[in-house]
């Protein structure tokens, strides 16, 4: 599992999402292949400024109130203050996509990491099986 975080780390990882692999390789549990898939929540995540914008705007009273009446009404209303804030939100939420997006592509990468790595493990251990069977055959012949 590390190797293939390392792997996907080195391949895909930016200076501003280092800490996030950080984050995941620290709360690794004490045997070396356990990782705390979980952690991988923080890699894409929108910055803590943007996110805190996201929120006061989202909190905003004049939005919230404008929010709770019903659709139709709104839409008769056209409301300049709302209007800029529904704007920067829309741009946010979609810088949020985008990140969350990013999460995705770095999830599905370690993912096939981890199924190649898994499966070329299992390959060796199949020949290895089939090395040791062909010489325990050869030994049970010379026995005999």
């Amino acid at each position: 599992m590390r190797e293939a975080l390392k792997e996907v780390r080195d391949e895909m990882g930016t200076k501003y999402e280092d800490w996030a692999f950080d984050i995941i390789e620290q709360e690794s549990g004490g045997h070396k292949g356990i990782t705390n898939i979980s952690g991988l929540g923080t890699i894409g995540i929108m910055p803590k400024k943007l996110r805190e914008e996201l929120n006061d705007l989202k909190n905003n009273d004049k939005y919230k109130r404008y929010k709770a009446l019903p659709l139709a009404k709104q839409r008769s209303l056209s409301l300049p203050g709302v209007d800029a804030i529904q704007k920067r939100i829309d741009e946010l939420e979609d810088i949020k996509k985008q990140k969350a997006g990013r999460r995705q592509q770095i999830i599905r990468e370690i993912k096939k990491k981890l199924i190649d790595k898994a499966n070329a493990a299992i390959a060796e251990a199949r020949k290895n099986m089939k090395e040791e069977y062909i010489e325990q055959i050869k030994y049970l012949a010379e026995v005999q």
